[in-house]
């Protein structure tokens, strides 16, 4: 944008300046996308994932055209989580990952809060532990909204999703 004021301001043609700003578009810095509390947090700063995606929403009625007030985001190649809080109702996001065992059925492995408009929360599997999901398991993910410590009643969502870095899937423990 800024190219175009100053091509115009020079008197280049718009032609031209189209054909300079492409030339300039690709050695420039990328802006820095807008930020929430944390850039790490946020799905929209993270421009390297790979590999197959899943995401759910809350599951609260909500007006036509509004939108859900909570998602979740899984991306297993890296087994990046993110969890969003995607209205300004004073309400805040609530995810928690479970993992399959055959001998104990299925374990809470962590949960992840994001509160407030826009404002994402993120767990890497490079952060180890809990973090770093096994290869091929089956996960059941879940979301809801909570209102303090409150449940809201109608907003909670689950699926079982499996950790395969080529394709995304559902998946259903034996």
């Amino acid at each position: 944008m800024r190219k175009r004021v100053l091509a115009t301001a020079l008197g280049i043609p718009s032609l031209l300046a189209a054909q300079v700003m492409l030339a300039t578009a690709a050695t420039a810095e990328p802006e820095p996308p807008a930020s929430s509390a944390n850039a790490a947090d946020d799905p929209a700063n993270a421009l390297d994932l790979e590999g197959p995606e899943h995401h759910m929403w809350t599951n609260e009625s909500v007006p036509i055209g509004a939108s859900k007030g909570g998602k979740v985001e899984f991306w297993p190649y890296g087994d990046h989580i993110y969890v969003c809080d995607k209205r300004a109702d004073g309400r805040h996001v609530f995810a928690a990952v479970y993992q399959w065992d055959s001998g104990r059925g299925w374990t809470q492995l962590f949960n992840l809060t994001a509160s407030g408009n826009g404002v994402c929360k993120a767990s890497h599997g490079s952060m180890g532990s809990v973090h770093d999901l096994r290869e091929n398991g089956c996960f059941l993910f879940s979301i809801e909204l909570r209102d303090g410590d409150n449940y809201v009643q109608g907003s909670y969502d689950e699926a079982q999703w499996a950790n395969d870095n080529e394709r995304a899937f559902n998946c259903n423990p034996p």
